[in-house]
């Protein structure tokens, strides 16, 4: 399935689909060795690398969601490195990113939804 791969870098997380059309632009992208433009498609078979780095961006379709009981204490955000977050405490993933579905207060505890 080939799809445009300013896509492909969001849907796996790395950076959001504008940051992805950015490095296009920027020259940062490279498909199988050749610069990549924007438009590019991108298929199972290709290496992608960003700044020299290859990514990797296998979609196996799988749907995750979490049920979280947020304590107090955590914020409802991305780490930052300063405070302690929801994200902290959730399991690692190969591929993609956390999604939170709501939020709740600092001060608040309560069930989070989180899917990827």
């Amino acid at each position: 399935m080939a799809m445009r791969l300013q896509k492909a870098i969001a849907d796996a997380g790395y950076y959001s689909r504008r940051k992805a059309e950015d490095l296009i632009r920027e020259g940062r992208v490279f498909i199988n060795n050749k610069q990549a433009i924007l438009g590019d498609k991108f298929s199972d078979e290709d290496k992608v690398f960003i700044d020299g780095k290859k990514i990797i961006l296998n979609f196996n379709d799988s749907i995750k969601i979490l049920l979280y009981n947020k304590p107090l204490g955590e914020e409802c955000t991305v780490a930052d490195g300063k405070k302690k977050t929801v994200f902290d405490n959730l399991p690692k993933l190969k591929a993609g990113r956390w999604i939170a579905l709501g939020r709740l207060d600092i001060n608040t505890t309560g069930l989070l939804l989180f899917c990827n």
